[in-house]
Formats: C-alpha cells, structure tokens, sequence
C-alpha cells in the first residue's frame, strides 16, 4: 500500500505542502478502490466515513434534481478528493460519484483522517487549509455557473418577450 500512497500523495491537492513522510500516518486503514465506467461510487443522500482521492482515471460529480434528471457538475481526475463535504459536515452526500472512466481511488476512513488532525496540529492546519481552498474553488467555478446559467435565462426571457411582442 505505501508504494500506492505515494504516488496519490504527489498528486493529491489535499496533501499539498506536507512532507511524504506523513505517509504512514493515513495508510494504515486505507485502500484501493478500483472502479469502472459508469459505476456509481457514491449516491446522492447517502452517509460516507471515508474520504477518497482519484488516484486513476476520473469520476463525474452528478446532481440528481429532479427524479430521472441529473446535472453533471464537475469531473475530477487523478489527485483530486472527494467525499471532503459529507466530512466537514458530517452530513450526508449532496451529489453522486460516478466513474467516467475505469481507474481507482484510494479511500482513507474518516476515523483514521480525524485521529491525523487530533494527534498532529500541522498536519491539522494543512489539511484545513488545503480542503478550505478546494471547497473555495469549487465554490467559484458553481457560482459562475449559476451566474452563466442566469445570463442564459434572460436571454430566453427577453427573445421570448420580443417573441410574444411581435
């Protein structure tokens, strides 16, 4: 498991700025999940106690909206994280993780990632900080979609007032 660990650690955003020696600290009650094309992951109102990093391939973030709709947010690729929400919030998910490919993710428990940050502040203040500005930038790249998504939306309005005007 450690020669895996390894390599997720240098790719892995979330372990941004910590040393590879802190490895062993989070891979003893981790693993590998290999998933395929189209596999759901996580579903959407489930609970999770892991946090996973895509360590090949990518999965889709989906929203299901309305029974038999969904929105694909975002895709993640080798290195990004998931399932850090439902963490924070100890709540459960707000979207699925599908597989968009076939690959793998490693899957470190929740109870092992909040042993790390309660026996180790710097590893703490790191890890807090590297999921605050993960969460931030998803944060921007939604609401520029929503933004995107009401410029759209009066677009449609005004063609379809121009459109009954007529």
């Amino acid at each position: 498991m450690r020669g895996e660990w390894k390599q997720v650690w240098k790719k892995a955003r979330i372990f941004k700025g910590l040393d590879e020696g802190y490895v062993d600290l989070f891979s003893d009650d981790s693993m590998i999940w290999p998933f395929e094309e189209g596999e759901v992951i996580i579903q959407q109102g489930t609970y999770t106690d892991h946090i996973y990093i895509v360590e090949v391939g990518s999965v889709a973030v989906v929203k299901e909206d309305d029974p038999g709709h969904q929105t694909e947010l975002v895709v993640l690729g080798s290195g990004e994280v998931f399932g850090e929400m439902s963490l924070v919030l100890d709540s459960t998910t707000t979207a699925s993780i599908i597989g968009k490919d076939a690959g793998s993710c490693l899957m470190i428990h929740k109870l092992t990632f909040e042993k790390v940050l309660r026996n180790n502040e710097r590893i703490a203040a790191v890890l807090w900080k590297n999921i605050s500005r993960i969460l931030a930038e998803r944060l921007k790249v939604t609401s520029q979609k929503a933004e995107d998504l009401d410029e759209e939306l009066q677009k449609v309005r005004v063609q379809g007032a121009e459109h009954t005007l007529q």
